[in-house]
């Protein structure tokens, strides 16, 4: 059995300190008055990170479960 994942470890670092950062602005935005439009923008990138961070999860689990099963 053959399995490939692409899991860079960098880039999994890269992306929490994306999500990181996305949360700090999103809470220095939202006392800003007027700033839904900016505030919606940021939840929107803040929840494309976080479904990115959760398929690098799920092909981590995938990948340890390939390897288990060997």
């Amino acid at each position: 059995m053959k399995f490939t994942a692409d899991i860079d470890i960098k880039n999994i670092i890269k992306l929490r300190q994306e999500i990181d950062k996305l949360k700090k602005s999103l809470i220095e935005i939202a006392s800003v008055p007027n700033s839904d439009a900016a505030v919606k923008a940021l939840e929107k990138q803040l929840s494309t990170a976080l479904k990115k961070l959760e398929e690098y999860k799920d092909k981590y689990v995938q990948t340890q479960q390939a390897r288990l099963d060997q």
